[in-house]
């Protein structure tokens, strides 16, 4: 996992689609397709494309982060 998706998460911040593809060990086009047709969930602002931090550390396994009451 690189230091800008790390940090994303950390900040519960969208990741980008290239730091999450090189995670996930899939091409970049591969998961703009599965974005584009609805399978991962994605915002778009401009041309940047983002995945939920949530959505993110499900796709990478990673335990939830808690949420305070």
């Amino acid at each position: 996992m690189n230091e800008a998706l790390r940090k994303a998460l950390a900040e519960e911040r969208g990741v980008d689609v290239p730091d999450l593809a090189v995670a996930l060990g899939v091409s970049k086009h591969l998961l703009y397709r599965a974005i584009k047709d609805g399978e991962i969930r994605a915002s778009r602002i401009g041309q940047r494309v983002t995945v939920p931090p949530h959505i993110a550390r499900e796709l990478l396994c990673l335990p939830a982060t808690k949420v305070a009451a």
